[in-house]
């Protein structure tokens, strides 16, 4: 299992590039697949190569190519996204292999990981925060308050 946690690693600067939580946040684009017994939230895909340049930058010890497309998700109290593991993406000819989760605020929520031994690891939601992980690996989250995060995936 590999999973990388980085924090206090966003200049101010950095941090208002990324953080575009004024975004018109739609339910989905995935509307017609998606349902409320998988997942509840709100998101936003865009592309931005501002926002992809510092990513990349950040996890450039983990990998130097990112989906371009990054997924701004926007949960509500009480939101959800049930116990699930990620799709690989394929770009350039490669599938992805993490998911980059980058929270941009501070909540009362986690993102619970379920490793290979069915151990619950619970990774809190702090502002700054990247989170990369195997897309192997299950995982959900809940909130009891508004969280905003971008998911996008490493390859």
């Amino acid at each position: 299992m590999e999973m990388y946690i980085i924090d206090d690693i966003f200049t101010d600067e950095e941090y208002n590039v990324i953080n575009k939580t004024d975004l018109d946040y739609n339910t989905s684009l995935f509307d017609d697949v998606i349902n409320e017994d998988v997942r509840k939230c709100k998101q936003c895909n865009i592309m931005d190569d501002d926002v992809i340049n510092i990513l990349r930058d950040k996890i450039k010890h983990i990998s130097n190519c990112i989906n371009p497309m990054l997924r701004y998700i926007k949960y509500e109290k009480n939101d959800y996204m049930k116990l699930h593991i990620d799709d690989n993406y394929l770009l350039d000819g490669k599938y992805s292999k993490y998911t980059m989760i980058v929270y941009l605020n501070t909540c009362d929520s986690y993102t619970t990981i379920i490793d290979s031994n069915y151990n619950e690891i619970n990774i809190k939601a702090i502002k700054g925060r990247i989170l990369v992980f195997d897309q192997d690996l299950e995982h959900k989250t809940s909130t009891s308050e508004i969280k905003y995060i971008i998911r996008t995936d490493v390859y």
